[in-house]
């Protein structure tokens, strides 16, 4: 779940038990992050000397992680000639431009604008359909957790962030195939000049390499290079593009005008003060974690962790550095990064005790 621009001053295997103590607290660090609390000097006190005597238990045969993964550096590789070439995360997907510059410029009423921008999403998900087809789910989700969560639009708002990746991950689940691809295997099922389209064998990717084949099998890229990471981007600023027309349709709803416009060729909505207050307000509420993806509605939280209660990666849309867990790595897993880094996740409780709703268990 570590960001893919640095690599951690050494490679850290650590046993599960002591994993188990860093989630606890790494859950009272969340905590206080997102509520405004601060983690108690005494709970850090017991902590540590918890940590202590796991430190002293016998070292048996144990199940262990090792931090460095295979993908990392060759991410670092692609992205750097993303840059070289030219490609900007902000510039807008070719497609805009294809469909707008046949709209004639000018203000168009509720009707007419819905119209327009219904027949922009489903040109959107055609296009997001076509490409996503051709692999499979796990070569989509695969890939896509081990990017940062970035903006790749014009709008760098978390939320957008946040909601881009959520369209998109809808539509791969939607679209992408079942079957496994050639474009993901295990990393026992190919040899390792197959991975990353054989770049892990170039003499700097040894530790690469001794990793790949002194672990266990996994899922690994293999016919992938910096052209497959270019489709991918298209492929996010397809979602992006899906989401500003949707919250477009939405503030033309609440009265906004629609104004398509040709220079560039693309579209706007024009607001009152007060409608703009208006949505903003409604943006900024509190929202908690309250229902799953399937839509099941659970009680409130309760304080503390109890039995059952587990840690869920979310995404990083806020881009938290590792400088805010440096004290939290340190101090429960000795883990010390060269620079500060973006992690790609960050952890959430969930409680697996949460009851469902009456309505999801009863039936409506």
């Amino acid at each position: 779940m570590l960001g893919t621009s640095h690599l951690l001053r050494r490679s850290i295997e650590y046993d599960v038990p002591r994993f188990r103590q860093f989630e606890q607290t790494l859950y009272f660090w969340y905590r206080g992050l997102h509520e405004g609390s601060t983690v108690s000097k005494r709970h850090l006190k017991r902590q540590r000397q918890r940590n202590q005597q796991v430190k002293k238990r016998p070292h048996g045969k144990q199940d262990s992680v090792l931090v460095l993964e295979y993908y990392s550096r060759a991410f670092q590789l692609f992205h750097e000639e993303l840059t070289r070439s030219g490609c900007a995360s902000s510039e807008v997907h070719p497609i805009r431009r294809r469909f707008w510059q046949f709209i004639p410029p000018g203000e168009y009423d509720l009707q007419t604008g819905r119209s327009y921008l219904q027949t922009y999403l489903r040109t959107l998900e055609g296009e997001m359909q076509q490409t996503i087809s051709k692999s499979s789910l796990a070569y989509w989700l695969h890939l896509y957790r081990r990017l940062s969560p970035g903006h790749v639009g014009e709008d760098s708002r978390p939320v957008t962030i946040a909601l881009t990746r959520a369209i998109l991950e809808i539509a791969i689940q939607k679209y992408a195939r079942f079957d496994l691809c050639d474009r993901v295997c295990g990393s026992k099922d190919v040899p390792i000049d197959k991975v990353l389209g054989g770049l892990l064998m170039a003499p700097t990717f040894e530790p690469e390499r001794r990793l790949l084949s002194e672990t266990g099998n996994q899922l690994v890229l293999s016919q992938f290079t910096c052209a497959d990471l270019v489709e991918f981007y298209s492929l996010e600023k397809l979602a992006y593009e899906t989401y500003q027309a949707a919250a477009t349709l939405r503030s033309i709803g609440k009265g906004a005008l629609f104004v398509v416009k040709d220079n560039p060729a693309g579209f706007i909505t024009e607001r009152t003060d007060d409608l703009t207050d208006m949505l903003q307000y409604y943006d900024a509420r509190q929202q908690n974690f309250h229902a799953s993806a399937t839509g099941v509605v659970f009680d409130s939280l309760s304080e503390g962790i109890a039995a059952g209660h587990i840690l869920l990666p979310m995404y990083n849309v806020d881009h938290v550095t590792s400088e805010s867990l440096k004290d939290l790595f340190t101090k429960a897993l000795g883990i010390e990064f060269t620079a500060p880094i973006v992690l790609n996740f960050l952890w959430g409780r969930f409680n697996q005790n949460h009851r469902q709703s009456r309505w999801y268990e009863e039936g409506p």
